[in-house]
């Protein structure tokens, strides 16, 4: 779907844009415009899932601190950097590490969208081993760099669970 409206010439983003009176770019067609297209999409499908962990860790959060910090006379900024982020940071690390092990398997979008392009504007590690794999037949070479993912992958998924665990506790 994304493809067919991010289109230069029948692209209802293009199309809306021009009513406005702004010329729409070549959204898959330049490096620039591609990039920007890949990460609009991804961050549209992504956001309501960290919106929604967020949600859950605020509403986890006990009442008592924030309406003691205001009796004692604190803004709501104040309330929320000492009182209400400290407590949701472990939520914040799951989400963030979350992102980081989606953000190395990005491979769909790219693919649907762009296909690495154009050029290698919006080639990641797995669109590679992919390429690598079963364009060019390399499958040896795809199988290292696949473990070599892995390996890559491995400090993130530990720093997963360790924020799980702080979460947990």
């Amino acid at each position: 779907m994304w493809r067919f409206m991010l289109d230069t010439d029948t692209g209802v983003i293009n199309w809306l844009l021009e009513r406005v009176g702004l010329f729409g770019p070549d959204w898959l067609g330049s490096r620039w415009g591609a990039r920007v297209a890949v990460v609009l999409v991804d961050s549209w499908q992504s956001i309501p899932f960290v919106m929604l962990l967020i949600l859950a860790g605020l509403a986890g959060i006990p009442d008592g601190p924030d309406e003691a910090a205001r009796v004692d006379g604190a803004s709501s900024l104040q309330v929320f950097r000492r009182i209400t982020l400290p407590q949701l940071k472990p939520v914040l690390y799951v989400v963030l590490m979350i992102r980081v092990i989606d953000t190395f398997k990005l491979f769909d979008t790219i693919f649907i969208l762009t296909r690495g392009g154009p050029g290698t504007a919006t080639q990641t590690l797995a669109m590679y081993n992919y390429s690598l794999g079963f364009v060019l037949l390399k499958t040896s070479q795809a199988a290292a760099l696949g473990t070599v993912l892995a390996i890559i992958t491995l400090p993130v998924y530990f720093l997963w669970q360790r924020a799980s665990r702080a979460v947990e506790a």
